[in-house]
């Protein structure tokens, strides 16, 4: 979740039935739906994070320098892709077999090799790479490096520690941080056109109207 500062005055506060929430036995249909999509949204994100993790999965190459060890063309559509693997030459046709394909005994030879010739690979990376710094929560990011580091919300940490329930609708959250030293940030729900402070911005992210919003 990134942080910005510059606030906007116009959003409706949290009123005090979106914070409590409703019960959600008066919809048990409801319900059903909101968990079938959380469901579905975190095996879409897990499948993401897996694609993220073979597309970076890289080799040093001869020269210093490091290949990718697979591409992959076609959209997100399963039936669509087409996955290389530049170690081992081939083709593959879909994500899960892309992970067969990794274990198989010929691919793990070919990454005890101590090195591989520089033109098996369409995409390279450099072995010297800049120090990117690590930030605080609420920690300004060092001029230069605007496009490379995003600023840590403060609510972050928050968030991570939140094991009661799923959260989502997130990436609507804008974190307002202000300018002067010492205020607490304050939160807009850009879907729900809502603001508040961090003591109730959890409590809307968990109410029956923001979760159902996002879910229709």
């Amino acid at each position: 979740m990134e942080s910005y500062v510059n606030q906007n005055n116009s959003d409706e506060d949290f009123d005090n039935l979106d914070i409590k929430g409703r019960s959600w036995k008066e919809n048990t249909q409801t319900r059903t739906s909101f968990l079938t999509v959380v469901i579905s949204l975190r095996k879409a994100k897990n499948k993401e994070e897996d694609r993220d993790r073979i597309l970076n999965l890289k080799v040093p190459t001869e020269d210093g320098t490091f290949g990718y060890v697979f591409s992959l063309r076609g959209n997100l559509d399963e039936d669509s892709q087409r996955w290389r693997c530049h170690l081992c030459d081939v083709v593959v046709l879909n994500q899960d077999h892309v992970e067969t394909h990794i274990r198989s005994k010929k691919h793990q030879v070919k990454l005890t090799v101590p090195s591989h010739p520089r033109c098996l690979f369409s995409r390279l990376e450099s072995d010297t790479e800049p120090e990117i710094p690590q930030l605080a929560p609420g920690e300004p990011v060092p001029p230069g490096f605007e496009d490379v580091v995003k600023r840590v919300a403060q609510i972050q940490e928050t968030l991570d520690r939140f094991h009661t329930g799923p959260l989502i609708g997130l990436e609507y959250i804008v974190e307002l941080a202000p300018e002067e030293v010492g205020k607490e940030p304050m939160y807009v729900c850009m879907m729900c056109d809502k603001k508040g402070d961090p003591r109730v911005v959890m409590a809307h992210l968990n109410s029956f109207n923001h979760c159902s919003k996002y879910i229709v």
